[in-house]
């Protein structure tokens, strides 16, 4: 019997410890001593068993399952396959085994063969106390770290930033968190600037430009930039004023206290200025512009975004590459020029109003092209051919009619009848070729007439209303997962790629440019 051999283990710990090890040397010898043959050996080192997606290995297994390449596969134990609390999971890989007939064989239980009845209720009740046992297993877990976490013990295996977890030798998993100060530097840097108003982004960039960047996790040598999330994280956390919360979920969370990086004044400072942030950008704009999500770099294919230097001065689009660098007195990495928004809203919303009352130009857009010659009168060429086969069908007759009267012989009937046959055939070919142009010409000229309503509907919503319904028309003519947008050239071109949505269906439309100074 031909048997594949799957060993996993769910964590770095059991694989430093060789679990999976132990599982690849007596599964290859039980299956020897059973007489099976090994085809392959599939293992996931230090992968949950939680999920399918996250163990490659296992969806190789699948994929070979499928093609039959093995009758069984041989576990150390069942819980190896799933251990996921989802029963859909479950039910996924034990579905794709019985329908390719695979069975499943472990040391203790033997092979359990999916088919049966009984094998299979097996399967599901030792699935079932699997399932029971994690969860004992979680909870056991939880209160041991949670008790530890209260007896002064280190609380997980990665330390907050800007702390380090040293060892006590007097105690036994005793000791105490400890400042690194090259990260706490980083930490203050921080919530200085967060004191002077900077955001997250804002914040993340400066970090980025004077070389500070987060800690590196597990084989990673180099990291990226701090991400946004990460920076808000570390603002808003007490740990830094000597508060480390942990078990937040918990209703009595435990407070670990650990040395202050920052003093009480300036965490305070920070909280204010953030809230004034979040304040100020929760309020209503005082600019709402057109082309607001809409505005795309012709450059670097950024978004672009309405800024206002001051109170009362013009607004204008900016790239979101140039605008960011810009706040910190760096040259900008793409270089477009700033776009003046009333003229840039002005030219799109005059460009698209042309292009929506212009039928003739949105009929050949959408290639809402003639079926057939032009001016052909389908109508009428139907009516015609339908009178010539009613003539030869009655020609046909009268031969028939007078042949039966002896008026004429058989040989001079035949023929007469075979040359009708003839033409019948072509006018029953044309009638058909006729009838498809008359339908093709009345969808087209239904889709072009409610493509026509629907422009009319659009344009009186873009020249009319507020900014309001006016935004709401200019997202339907751009819709952003179609990759439609108003992009702004370095030249002062701008490009408008969008396409008219009509009964559900988007069509595609000519590409608008206009030039704005």
């Amino acid at each position: 019997m031909k048997v594949a051999i799957y060993a996993r283990v769910s964590s770095d710990k059991q694989r430093e410890r060789h679990t999976i090890g132990s599982q690849l040397a007596e599964l290859p010898k039980y299956a020897k001593r059973q007489g099976w043959t090994v085809i392959q050996t599939y293992q996931d080192d230090g992968k949950s068993g939680e999920t399918i997606e996250g163990r490659p290995e296992f969806q190789s297994l699948l994929a070979d399952a499928e093609k039959g390449l093995f009758e069984t596969v041989l576990v150390i134990d069942l819980d190896r396959i799933t251990r996921s609390n989802k029963d859909q999971e479950g039910a996924f890989i034990y579905d794709t085994f019985r329908l390719h007939g695979i069975k499943i064989a472990t040391p203790s239980n033997g092979i359990i063969d999916l088919d049966n009845e009984d094998q299979d209720l097996q399967v599901g009740m030792l699935r079932m106390f699997s399932k029971h046992e994690k969860r004992k297993l979680l909870r056991r877990t939880m209160r041991g770290k949670v008790q530890a976490a209260r007896d002064g013990k280190r609380y997980g295996c990665v330390d907050p930033y800007g702390y380090r977890w040293v060892a006590d030798p007097q105690l036994k998993s005793g000791g105490s968190y400890q400042i690194l100060e090259h990260e706490a530097a980083v930490v203050r840097r921080m919530f200085k600037l967060a004191i002077d108003g900077w955001g997250s982004r804002r914040i993340s960039w400066m970090l980025e430009c004077e070389g500070m960047r987060p800690r590196p996790r597990g084989k990673d040598k180099v990291t990226g930039p701090w991400p946004y999330a990460s920076v808000m994280n570390i603002l808003r956390s007490t740990t830094y004023v000597g508060n480390f919360r942990v078990f937040r979920k918990l209703e009595d969370n435990i407070v670990i206290q650990v040395p202050p990086i920052v003093t009480q004044d300036t965490w305070d400072d920070a909280q204010a200025a953030l809230a004034r942030r979040k304040l100020s950008s929760g309020a209503p704009a005082r600019h709402n512009h057109l082309l607001r999500g809409c505005a795309r770099c012709g450059v670097c294919g950024n978004t672009m975004w309405a800024t206002t230097p001051k109170p009362g001065e013009k607004s204008y689009y900016r790239c979101r590459t140039t605008n960011s660098w810009r706040f910190m007195g760096l040259e900008g990495p793409c270089g477009n020029k700033h776009h003046r928004v009333d003229l840039v809203d002005a030219a799109v919303q005059e460009k698209l109003l042309s292009i929506l009352r212009d039928q003739d130009l949105l009929s050949a857009a959408c290639s809402l092209k003639p079926s057939g010659p032009a001016g052909v009168d389908w109508e009428g060429q139907l009516r015609g051919l339908e009178r010539k086969l009613a003539t030869l069908n009655q020609a046909a007759s009268d031969l028939l009619r007078r042949q039966r009267g002896g008026l004429l012989p058989s040989a001079v009937v035949d023929q007469e009848l075979s040359d009708i046959a003839r033409e019948r055939k072509l006018v029953e070919k044309n009638l058909a070729i006729a009838q498809s142009r008359k339908g093709k010409a009345s969808a087209a000229d239904k889709l072009r007439q409610s493509i026509h309503d629907e422009a009319k509907v659009l344009s009186r919503g873009l020249e009319h209303a507020d900014i309001d319904v006016r935004r709401k028309v200019l997202t339907s003519l751009l819709p952003r997962e179609l990759g439609c947008a108003v992009v702004l050239n370095l030249d002062g071109e701008v490009v408008i790629n969008w396409v008219l949505p009509v009964s559900g269906e988007h069509v595609e439309v000519a590409t608008a440019l206009a030039k704005v100074s």
